[in-house]
């Protein structure tokens, strides 16, 4: 089965449910009737689409919907702390797996690229010295320079604070600057180049190891965010430019 086809010929459908089950509507008899009847419509089509084609991202999106309307059905709204506990337990790790392929091959060419960058700064003082003066050089990755103090010169709180904030805020941007097309490359590569260059003059001065152990204990959380961020960027970038039978702002709607 061709699932855009299939997707194209029911979307009218699909657009009414949600249309329906908004919380905003309130709805009379006629519509009642044609929610339960677009309901039942729309709960056969996810089974059509699960047995012939289990498209991740059709699955999902009706699957949201279907969810929508039974509870615009059903009545009785469910409390908040169950949509909170839901998104934790299965909404975001769900979004998570749907968007793997991006933000894990995100994750391995920033990490790659990062590595090579990196072995080419240390490995030639010419472009270290094109890079940065020899004094701040010194004062930056010297023994108790200004590389360590970052990481001591506040307390914990402080500091754990003071990073998460920071890398809450590159998140975003790279997340929802997606719609740009441009945003999460650059995000992604400001972040490799500032690893690269920071790894490479630390192995320089032969102090990659101290390097490594002052960034692994918050950086490998700190990058898993920041790449799953700009993963996910990017394939809304994606949607925009290759949206398929949908129209850009159905697709953006979708993925976003």
């Amino acid at each position: 089965m061709d699932i855009d086809a299939y997707a194209a010929a029911h979307r009218p459908e699909w657009s009414r449910l949600a249309q329906l089950s908004s919380r905003s509507r309130v709805l009379d008899g006629a519509e009642a009737d044609e929610l339960v009847a677009l309901y039942q419509n729309v709960a056969t089509h996810l089974s059509v689409v699960r047995s012939a084609a289990p498209d991740a991202i059709v699955v999902g999106h009706l699957s949201s919907l279907l969810a929508t309307a039974r509870g615009a059905i059903a009545g009785p709204r469910v409390p908040a702390w169950r949509e909170i506990l839901y998104f934790f337990t299965d909404g975001f790790p769900a979004a998570l797996y749907r968007a793997r392929r991006w933000w894990i091959a995100t994750a391995l060419v920033s990490l790659v690229a990062a590595f090579f960058m990196g072995w080419y700064i240390a490995a030639n003082p010419r472009v270290q010295g094109e890079l940065a003066s020899p004094d701040l050089v010194n004062g930056v990755f010297r023994p108790g320079g200004q590389f360590e103090t970052y990481y001591t010169q506040f307390s914990p709180g402080s500091f754990g604070f003071k990073v998460w904030v920071n890398n809450a805020w590159v998140s975003a941007l790279a997340l929802f600057g997606g719609v740009t097309l441009v945003f999460p490359f650059v995000a992604m590569y400001m972040n490799t180049a500032n690893l690269a260059v920071d790894g490479g003059f630390m192995a320089a001065h032969g102090r990659f190891g101290t390097f490594l152990s002052l960034v692994a204990p918050h950086g490998m959380l700190e990058l898993s965010a920041v790449f799953v961020a700009g993963g996910c960027g990017m394939r809304i970038a994606w949607a925009l430019l290759s949206p398929g039978p949908r129209t850009r702002g159905e697709a953006l709607g979708e993925q976003g």
